[in-house]
């Protein structure tokens, strides 16, 4: 399967590092641009305009400029000495040296070629601009191959760190200026169609780990088939050799294998402290109830244990280090750039045991309500819902939650999507008109207008009420509320 700039961006697989992107896509590397339909070359822009229409093909319907070139030196078709562009808008300023990637456009001759954010365009800071370097190399290797990559710095980063990069017969890589503050290129010239092994060395206090550079990514990333006149590319990513670990037992003091650590970096004490988090890594314990948070960037951390709500079908709840149930009574670890901090060790509670708790709506007068919906949340976590269940004509439902747990418990009456024309025996006064958006295949969006009908009475709204659950208690929940006083209402303090 080709991959194109733009099939690349709709897979959106991956955000590349500068800020300038604003979608999120897959960044594609030299080589694999070069064997894409493109047309690649060294220019200076000489003129940049707004274009006058939004055009649908670059970057689904984003503000576009119009801008010309002059071409200093040609890597792949044959633009001329000048071409006109349709980019992203902000891509290019007028006077600056580029090295760009622009595509195609099937069957529009007369259209000019695009390019958008997802490409490797950049301005040209020196000479030794390792993309400049690398497609030199391409032109020129004669029936030999080229191996290029980036090497990518841990953001904030004041000093890089020498890298070496090797292949298994010796060859040292050349190493050139990057495409952005925090990147440097390496490239190996004239290399021997074969099999190679590539292997990136740095100093102490810092680690490399390759990172793909194509798609699909291969399985062994640092294994080199070269053909003749090809061009191959691997990035690697250096982090700093730092670590947390630790290890997980049970209650009676034996590991835990395959147990859920997470990691929690954005520490934000507004969320914090209404028990909202997110695990940004994960990993798991070994067969020794061992875990390693490795080439970890200095900052501020909170690790967790079994880091998503507990439910039925997973009764272990989240346990904050040392031995905290909520993510704002945890123990911030601070780390420092190259450190480890060691023995962030956890006992695991005995999983939650399950508890059926039964629950019904009914009206102020004692009339049950017919499929009104209950939803319940757990408590030390805010975020995720544990049951979404509607009520029978009895008004009743049961409610699978964990015995033990604090959960906070909402009801409403139910409603009904209604399309045209509308019922006319509905009460106006019981419609409410909402906007769903809707995002085509395409990629572009459009509103689509819909109407909601409740199908009961105002009040439409009861709770949150909350509640730690036992098995067999039961809830009743009257609506008390309108929907909007019912999505302003406050929480229950925890």
């Amino acid at each position: 399967m080709r991959i194109t700039l733009r099939t690349a961006l709709i897979a959106g697989l991956l955000v590349v590092p500068s800020a300038a992107r604003a979608l999120t896509c897959w960044e594609l590397s030299v080589c694999t641009a070069l064997q894409e339909d493109s047309l690649i070359f060294r220019g200076r822009a000489v003129e940049v305009s707004p274009a006058q229409m939004q055009n649908p093909n670059v970057l689904f319907g984003q503000p576009a400029d119009i801008v010309s070139f002059s071409i200093d030196e040609v890597f792949q078709g044959q633009p001329g000495g000048q071409i006109t562009l349709e980019a992203s808008h902000g891509l290019f300023d007028t006077g600056r040296e580029y090295v760009v990637y622009a595509e195609r456009r099937d069957a529009k001759a007369d259209e000019p070629p695009t390019v958008d954010g997802c490409a490797r365009n950049h301005a040209i800071a020196t000479e030794d601009d390792g993309d400049l370097q690398t497609l030199r190399g391409y032109i020129s290797a004669q029936g030999s191959g080229i191996l290029t990559g980036e090497i990518v710095f841990p953001a904030g980063i004041l000093e890089k760190p020498q890298i070496s990069i090797q292949l298994s017969n010796g060859l040292a890589a050349e190493i050139h200026a990057g495409r952005e503050q925090r990147m440097l290129s390496y490239l190996f010239k004239n290399v021997a169609p074969g099999n190679y092994r590539i292997v990136a060395s740095a100093p102490d206090g810092f680690a490399t780990m390759p990172s793909p550079s194509t798609i699909p990514a291969p399985a062994d990333l640092t294994a080199m088939h070269v053909p003749g006149s090809s061009c191959q590319a691997v990035n690697w990513a250096v982090r700093y050799d730092s670590h947390i670990h630790g290890h997980v037992v049970d209650t009676l003091g034996n590991p835990v294998v395959d147990a859920d650590v997470g990691l929690i970096s954005n520490l934000y004490p507004d969320q914090i402290a209404r028990g909202r988090y997110a695990a940004s890594v994960r990993t798991k314990t070994d067969k020794d109830g061992r875990y390693d948070f490795a080439g970890l960037d200095p900052k501020d951390y909170v690790v967790v244990l079994h880091p998503f709500t507990a439910k039925p079908s997973d009764p272990n709840a989240p346990v904050f280090y040392p031995a905290k149930e909520s993510v704002a009574d945890a123990t911030v670890l601070h780390l420092q750039a190259s450190a480890s901090i060691d023995d962030i060790d956890f006992v695991r509670p005995d999983p939650l045991q399950p508890a059926t708790v039964h629950v019904m709506v009914t009206r102020k007068a004692g009339t049950p309500i017919d499929q009104a919906k209950v939803f319940a949340v757990d408590a030390d976590d805010a975020i995720e819902g544990v049951a979404n269940e509607a009520t029978d004509s009895s008004g009743r439902v049961d409610l699978q939650l964990l015995a033990g747990r604090k959960y906070q418990l909402t009801a409403s009456t139910p409603v009904t999507i209604h399309g045209s024309p509308l019922d006319p025996n509905i009460p106006a006064a019981n419609l409410l008109v909402q906007t769903e958006h809707i995002v085509t295949v395409g990629g572009r969006a459009q509103d689509k207008e819909i109407t909601v009908t409740n199908e009961q009475e105002q009040p439409v709204c009861a709770g949150s009420v909350e509640f730690i659950a036992r098995n067999g208690m039961t809830l009743n929940l009257t609506p008390d509320k309108t929907w909007d006083e019912c999505r302003s209402a406050p929480k229950p303090k925890q």
